[in-house]
């Protein structure tokens, strides 16, 4: 068994010893000596036994007290597995293809083998026993299993920085931001001293308010009135692309008021009737660092806190990986030292990609892809245009509600391409924000000249957003295998203003510019490779990723208004959604021979759920919101644990 081998004696007689007189006795001894080795290799045998018999876990945690083996077994001997490989698709059940277990080998982080229960069953016995290690079993009879989770558009410190951050988020009225600011003026009041009396926040959304004029941003006024000249208030709108202030935060700033928008590429200063140097209290985009630059930043140990507490909330919900959207040089620094510091604490897959706004160069020291995948940082982000939600997407026409078609950054695609063809010889993959449907005409554009000049096949150029696209464009899109990167919960958040700003004809029943707005079903249509889904936390998602897979099948937000869901003929099913943050979204990473499915040779990222999502159907769906990640395990190791919590 394992490395004791049993041997047999074959001869029938013992010889003796010596040959005196002697001989029956030590004939007897040497009988009794066998007995006592025979009896210890019994022994042994029932040890190395009891050791290798795989210990059982019914409560649903890791492997049971005292088990420290390297094998995992998981499994459901149930007849009705759930465990939801994500390998492809089962058009029986509409969902995907079910096993009933698989081996992981802890060490590697890497699946042995998929397969029915026997079967698994004995290769894991078999591989524990040439290990010379136990196995563990985990029993998810009862429970849903599906591949770990990967967000195909996060920010990772942006996220951490609301552990000190003022968070104002989801405030449905103007009061609720300044008594959402107060709180946390009250609470870090020590903190807001040592930064010099600045106040960093982010979260707010005017199209929420519903004390504040229809179409109208805030202005630095309304925050002095509320808080004096005490506070530096400077706050990141909930899209990542405006900042309102105060008027103490722009006087800290050396010669704000004398700075024009004639010198601002990709950006502007808001000022009241247009008149330079009477600013409004808004930064749109690349404006914004204007005040940010000087907001002191967290200390070594803080952000170490930040990156800690973003990774477990994202273990939390069942998140395994991350590609981070365009990360600044101190964010890959952090990371690198991070997953080579702490690696036990580095519990995702991050894809992070550096911003085209600074020079390859400041990345070449921090460019990195580790063997077991916990890190790479092989690609960069562009910038065509802002967000809707501040009129900054760019629009081919204008906007009905704004006499502008909003910000681009480049204005024309010779530029772009120069710049995007730069960093991918380099060796960079990658992806572009685009919003408007003048960005995407763009990005579309620059990729599709730069497929056929540089005759690229597995290239998987990325558009990050593609909110609104021509659908001219979305065609080109999927005959180009360009990927779109898209979140569900953009369409549903947006929904509420996205016809004010798009359909000028209001016309009910219409399909005018809307037309091709988060068209997800629409690029499938047109063949696109994979259809990547995320959240874009925190700005505008949430961490959790349950909220996008019920966008993506429902097109309604939670209350489930509107009735049949928005633009329905978007939606997606089940599988395409869960397919968005598996297969599809370690495919957009290059990843796909590694992680998204749980397929032998592949990382053992899984999370166990105590409901069953292909079981919902449209009367149904509100469950989504009811299903709890049990555990999540990353490279077949425990992360996280809801008794835990």
């Amino acid at each position: 068994i394992g490395k004791i081998k049993m041997y047999t004696d074959t001869t029938s007689d013992v010889e003796p010893l010596v040959s005196n007189g002697k001989t029956k006795g030590m004939q007897k001894s040497s009988k009794i000596a066998i007995l006592s080795v025979a009896s210890l290799i019994v022994i042994i045998v029932v040890i190395v036994l009891i050791v290798a018999l795989p210990k059982e876990n019914e409560t649903g945690n890791d492997t049971i007290i005292g088990c420290n083996g390297n094998m995992l077994f998981v499994y459901d001997r149930s007849g009705t597995s759930k465990i939801y490989s994500m390998t492809g698709y089962n058009e029986s059940s509409e969902a995907s293809v079910i096993i009933s277990s698989f081996c992981v080998n802890k060490t590697s982080e890497i699946i042995l083998f998929t397969g029915n229960y026997s079967a698994g069953l004995s290769f894991c016995q078999n591989a524990s026993l040439q290990d010379n290690t136990e196995l563990c079993m985990l029993d998810v009879t009862t429970k849903t299993v599906f591949p770990g989770l990967i967000d195909t558009h996060v920010h990772i410190m942006s996220q951490g920085a609301l552990t000190y951050k003022a968070n104002v988020a989801g405030a449905n009225s103007f009061a609720e931001t300044i008594q959402r600011l107060q709180e946390y003026i009250d609470t870090f009041a020590d903190r807001i001293e040592r930064m010099d009396y600045w106040i960093d926040g982010r979260g707010w959304d005017q199209n929420y308010w519903n004390d504040f004029p229809e179409n109208e941003l805030p202005t630095r006024f309304d925050l002095d009135a509320a808080f004096g000249d005490k506070y530096k208030i400077y706050l990141t709108r909930i899209d990542g692309h405006a900042a309102w202030f105060n008027t103490a935060a722009m006087n800290a700033v050396p010669n704000f008021t004398d700075t024009n928008n004639d010198d601002i590429e990709g950006g502007e200063i808001l000022y009241f009737d247009d008149v330079p140097g009477n600013a409004t209290g808004i930064l749109v985009d690349t404006a914004m660092n204007f005040i940010r630059k000087c907001i002191p930043g967290p200390s070594e140990e803080e952000e170490e806190v930040m990156l800690e507490n973003v990774i477990n909330e994202m273990n939390m919900h069942g998140l395994v990986g991350g590609h981070d959207a365009g990360a600044p040089p101190s964010d890959h620094e952090l990371f690198k030292r991070f997953v080579t510091d702490y690696p036990d604490k580095f519990n995702i897959r991050l894809y992070s990609m550096a911003t085209s706004r600074l020079h390859p160069d400041n990345y070449t020291i921090y460019r990195y892809n580790d063997t077991n995948n916990r890190l790479d940082t092989s690609a960069v982000k562009f910038y065509l245009d802002g967000a809707l939600g501040s009129w900054g997407a760019a629009l081919i026409e204008p906007y009905c509600d704004l006499n502008s078609s909003g910000l681009s950054m480049y204005n024309n695609v010779t530029r772009y391409y120069n710049d995007i063809l730069f960093w991918w010889e380099k060796g960079y993959h990658i992806g572009t924000h685009a919003i408007g449907d003048f960005a995407n005409q763009l990005v579309t554009q620059a990729y599709s000249d730069m497929i056929d000049e540089l005759n690229l096949e597995d290239h998987r150029l990325r558009i990050e957003h593609a909110q609104i696209v021509n659908m001219d464009d979305i065609q080109t899109i999927g005959e180009k295998k360009i990927l779109p990167i898209m979140q569900p919960t953009h369409a549903t958040s947006d929904m509420v203003f996205v016809p004010s700003r798009l359909d000028c004809n209001r016309t009910e029943g219409t399909r005018t510019r809307i037309n091709g707005s988060y068209a997800w079903q629409s690029m499938l249509d047109a063949g696109v490779p994979a259809l990547g889904f995320g959240s874009d936390f925190p700005a505008v998602g949430v961490v959790d990723p349950f909220l996008g897979l019920y966008a993506a099948v429902t097109r309604q937000n939670e209350t489930g208004w509107p009735q049949g869901g928005w633009l329905p003929w978007e939606k997606v099913s089940k599988y395409q959604a869960l397919k968005g943050y598996t297969s599809d979204a370690a495919f957009c990473a290059f990843k796909e021979n590694v992680s998204g499915t749980i397929e032998a040779g592949k990382f053992a990222d899984f999370i166990i759920m105590d409901k069953d999502f292909f079981e919902l159907n449209e009367g149904t769906y509100k469950e989504i919101f009811e299903i709890n990640v049990l555990q999540t395990y990353l490279g077949g190791r425990l992360v996280f644990d809801i008794n835990n919590l």
